[in-house]
């Protein structure tokens, strides 16, 4: 029972900072399911994490964004499709590495997106300054 209610707590965190910054909730989500030790393994967290953030888990929070004119469908269509196909081939390739490596892996990938967030905040604040 302590692993669903902790299940659902991740949940609710990861929607609505999901929801707020248009991060599917997965960077959330995965290292939450290791954090709370809802999951045990890298693999099993990768796999809870992508049943997760199928498309119905968004459609609220897309639905707001569409509102506003925040969205560009045919563009989200093409990633979507992409994405599948490259999600099919990531997990095949995933499932021959062990934790360690995939887990090095991610943590290189989120110090890059970070990087990439925090030269960007940077750069916009110098750009509204002038």
């Amino acid at each position: 029972m302590r692993k669903y209610k902790l299940s659902a707590l991740l949940g609710s965190i990861a929607g609505v900072l999901g929801g707020a910054l248009g991060t599917s909730g997965a960077f959330t989500i995965l290292p939450g399911l290791l954090l709370l030790g809802i999951v045990d393994t890298q693999k099993k967290a990768a796999g809870t994490t992508l049943i997760t953030i199928l498309a119905p888990l968004s459609i609220l929070a897309a639905m707001e964004y569409y509102k506003k004119g925040n969205v560009d469908v045919p563009v989200g269509i093409v990633i979507t499709i992409a994405y599948m196909l490259a999600a099919w081939v990531g997990a095949k390739f995933a499932n021959t590495l062990d934790d360690s490596t995939i887990q090095t892996i991610v943590g290189f990938y989120l110090l890059i997106v970070s990087a990439f967030f925090f030269y960007k905040s940077h750069h916009s604040k110098k750009t509204n300054k002038k």
